[in-house]
């Protein structure tokens, strides 16, 4: 056994080089009992390894857990995965009546309900779960139930209320309460307010935000206390005037601003206006090659970089103006489908 560990936990510091990735936590059980439990790598880069107790977060393998707690109330014969879902929610409604009496319990968290991603429709939102849910009965599905697989948050949301309406109990104290303490995971918490308890354990700053659509997000995360940094993005969270107001909220609570950057001329110099007039502005990144920022060919004139900093341009506009016929020298190509890496072999995030 030694061995084996041994050789799985090099494999896992190999892979979480060649991915550029901090660290890791890893665990082997076989027949209930637990042959490894070990971190790997740093958890802030410099002086705090990782172990079995670090905590990160895991987006939708969270999914995993909500269908392991529908299974436990239908081993205690509280809920059965095949009777209709509006049978344990009455004032449950979709866009489509006979979706609405006939989808199981099983069919939501199969994908296979015949709704969409309707991703606009909750995230960024600011809604309840319970306006959500209300608000369903106006959201269209794209395809007959049982028809295909169809991912969709709002399946784990309905299967979420589920548990809820049949255990009586609220979903994150009944997962806390059903498996998180059983398993002895008595450091892993739910949803954005936990965020708090990984920040206390992290000696790093976290900055986060850069997917954000629009300030109501980044207010709930802010009212969280859980980060020091934020990045709004000014080609999805609403161009300068929401990054303003972004920025504004932001320096009412002492959090600073770390502008997303997608790394082309457009973007970059909307960032650099942006950080030319908050208060609160911390760093800025913009792509470099051997000295030279990268963009220069699709500008008339480039950015001026100088010892690690740039110039805000200072032309109408947003200061830049592109080359003639941009759209013929550098022609769409397609959705992005491959690994870039950078200079030192880490991995370009797209």
């Amino acid at each position: 056994m030694n061995n084996f560990a041994e050789s799985l936990r090099a494999q896992a510091a190999e892979q979480a080089r060649a991915w550029d990735v901090p660290s890791l936590s890893i665990c082997v059980v076989q027949d209930g009992k637990t042959l490894l439990c070990d971190g790997i790598g740093m958890r802030d880069n410099a002086s705090r390894p990782a172990d079995a107790q670090t905590l990160y977060q895991i987006a939708s393998c969270t999914k995993a857990f909500t269908a392991t707690a529908a299974a436990v109330l239908a081993t205690e014969g509280k809920l059965d995965f095949d009777t209709p879902v509006i049978e344990y929610l009455p004032a449950f409604r979709l866009n489509d009546r006979y979706a609405t009496e006939n989808l199981t319990l099983r069919d939501f968290l199969s994908h296979r309900s015949g709704l969409p991603r309707h991703e606009y429709a909750w995230y960024g939102t600011g809604f309840s779960r319970e306006q959500l849910l209300k608000n369903l009965k106006d959201l269209p599905l794209s395809a007959p139930i049982r028809y295909r697989f169809q991912y969709s948050n709002f399946n784990y949301l309905i299967a979420g209320a589920v548990i809820e309406a049949v255990s009586g109990e609220k979903f994150e104290d009944f997962l806390k309460e059903k498996l998180l303490r059983p398993l002895g995971m008595e450091r892993s918490e739910t949803y954005l307010e936990a965020m708090r308890t990984v920040i206390d354990a992290c000696e790093v700053p976290v900055a986060t935000g850069e997917r954000f659509i629009n300030p109501m997000e980044f207010d709930s995360l802010m009212t969280t206390t859980a980060v020091r940094y934020i990045r709004p993005d000014m080609c999805v969270a609403g161009g300068l005037t929401a990054g303003r107001k972004i920025a504004a909220e932001a320096e009412q609570r002492g959090v600073y601003i770390i502008p997303h950057n997608p790394l082309g001329p457009v973007s970059t110099a909307a960032c650099l206006q942006l950080d030319a007039v908050i208060p609160n502005f911390e760093i800025q990144e913009y792509p470099m090659a051997n000295g030279v920022c990268r963009l220069d060919k699709e500008m008339k004139e480039p950015f001026q970089v100088e010892n690690g900093y740039i110039k805000v341009p200072d032309g109408p506009g947003l200061g830049i103006e592109l080359i003639d016929d941009i759209d013929k020298a550098f022609p769409f190509q397609g959705a992005y489908g491959g690994i870039n890496l950078h200079e030192d072999g880490s991995v370009v995030d797209r």
